[in-house]
């Protein structure tokens, strides 16, 4: 039989343990907030400059996200198009050869043409663009960026950035602007 002066101490301690517990749990929904407070205020050109000195974003869920059968939409009105022998960017209304199978490849995306089937869009050192029929490798994987705005941006293997010059041109360049937004819109 336990003394009576011993067990309001021990119900006590037992409350403590509870109130340390409590409090732990909230610190760390506390350090959550902040962390997603921190995220928030990252712009995603940011993230792209700075990937060496900061965490990397989550490249397989946005690559993921970015996936699936889509157009690519520039801020000019213009779609990315395949065309027999290269890749242009043409105005509305949007063909077959605008359709692009976006793929996840380990969080990286690759544009896997729809009326060309098995050719890949990809980027060279010198900034053209164009695809090719293999496999993709590093010069056909893009990193995938959601903008603010819910466009998205692409990095090749270069570390340059898809482009949709106002002429009609697709290439790549060094500085991120407006031209290398790009919506993604879904085709069925």
């Amino acid at each position: 039989m336990s003394n009576p002066d011993t067990a309001p101490p021990r119900k006590r301690l037992h409350i403590d343990n509870e109130q340390q517990e409590n409090e732990l749990s909230n610190d760390f929904h506390d350090v959550e907030l902040r962390q997603i407070h921190v995220q928030s205020q990252v712009k995603p050109a940011k993230i792209a400059s700075t990937v060496s000195e900061e965490k990397q974003p989550n490249f397989r869920q946005l690559s993921a996200e970015a996936g699936g059968h889509r157009r690519l939409k520039s801020i000019h009105g213009t779609f990315l198009r395949a065309l027999e022998e290269s890749v242009v960017l043409a105005p509305a209304p949007a063909t077959k050869s605008d359709n692009w199978y976006v793929e996840d490849w380990n969080g990286k995306v690759v544009f896997k043409t729809y009326n060309e089937p098995g050719r890949f869009l990809n980027a060279f050192p010198d900034g053209s663009v164009d695809y090719t029929y293999t496999l993709p490798k590093m010069l056909e994987q893009w990193v995938p960026y959601c903008n603010d705005d819910g466009t998205w941006s692409f990095q090749s293997h270069h570390g340059q950035w898809l482009s949709a010059g106002a002429d009609g041109r697709v290439c790549t360049v060094k500085e991120k602007g407006a031209s290398e937004d790009f919506w993604l819109l879904w085709w069925n």
